[in-house]
């Protein structure tokens, strides 16, 4: 352990999951708060995933086909919640300039979390927006401006490439959720310093095609269900005792689905 954090899987802890319409046993391991951990980051990026992902179907739906991919950044400092908020700050003092809003409509964006060889951190934002052509150069110039006065010391602080399948684009983008190449040490500080903090988002008309999103929800690999539990729930009961707790499961989720039907125009379904 670090600072009470896990460091390896023994560490971390593991629980069964028991499927309750075949009974098959699931061992998982215990996730911890640490964002960055190298154990557990993986179920957040699939989450972050899928929304991203999502976002981009609809506007492909939409006849949104031409894209770009625009990566952003600002010089290094050692204080990573600081840089974070001068990092957001400045994106989005850009998406307000007038020359962003007239050839830029929106997109989705994911911020990366690096350590430098100088021990300064580097958090940098990858965006894949949709919108008309705009010149590199005219980009840096209002990225530079929206940053004030920063000392960029011979730094480009942006990086434009016009891109033909969006989801392409997402792959790449989120591989960077996947790596991690900090040390522990860095890693508590980064959650640390980044506690509650978003690390992806929507801009402009690409905000609203969130709604109605829904997380893909693990599946037995034996059977395709979704409805589980923890096995140590399930001490001195039978095989036979799951299926009566799998309707009684199924019946309280048509109770509630039933009940936000009533409150509200969008109904769910329940898990199968």
């Amino acid at each position: 352990m670090y600072n009470g954090y896990p460091e390896t899987k023994e560490e971390h802890g593991k629980y069964v999951l028991l499927c309750l319409s075949c009974g098959c046993r699931h061992p998982t391991i215990k996730t911890c708060s640490n964002r960055f951990c190298d154990y557990c980051r993986g179920g957040k990026a699939r989450t972050q995933s899928q929304r991203m992902n999502w976002v981009l179907e609809r506007a492909q739906v939409k006849g949104w086909d031409t894209w770009y991919l625009l990566t952003l950044t600002v010089p290094g400092t050692e204080d990573i919640k600081a840089q974070y908020r001068t990092l957001l700050d400045s994106f989005r003092r850009l998406r307000n300039r007038k020359l962003w809003k007239r050839y830029i409509r929106g997109g989705v964006y994911n911020l990366e979390v690096k350590r430098g060889r100088a021990g300064d951190w580097h958090v940098h934002i990858h965006c894949i927006y949709w919108g008309r052509s705009i010149s590199y150069a005219q980009l840096r110039h209002m990225w530079k401006s929206s940053c004030h006065e920063m000392q960029w010391q011979g730094q480009q602080g942006t990086n434009l490439k016009k891109i033909v399948q969006p989801v392409g684009a997402l792959r790449y983008v989120l591989g960077y959720i996947g790596k991690n190449d900090m040390s522990m040490v860095d890693q508590v500080t980064a959650a640390r310093g980044l506690r509650s903090c978003q690390l992806w988002g929507t801009f402009g008309v690409a905000r609203g095609l969130l709604k109605g999103f829904e997380r893909e929800k693990a599946k037995c690999s034996e059977c395709g269900s979704s409805i589980f539990f923890p096995e140590e729930l399930f001490e001195g009961m039978y095989p036979d005792d799951y299926a009566w707790l799998r309707n009684q499961y199924c019946n309280r989720l048509e109770q509630i689905n039933a009940a936000t039907a009533r409150a509200s125009p969008v109904s769910g379904g329940c898990c199968g």
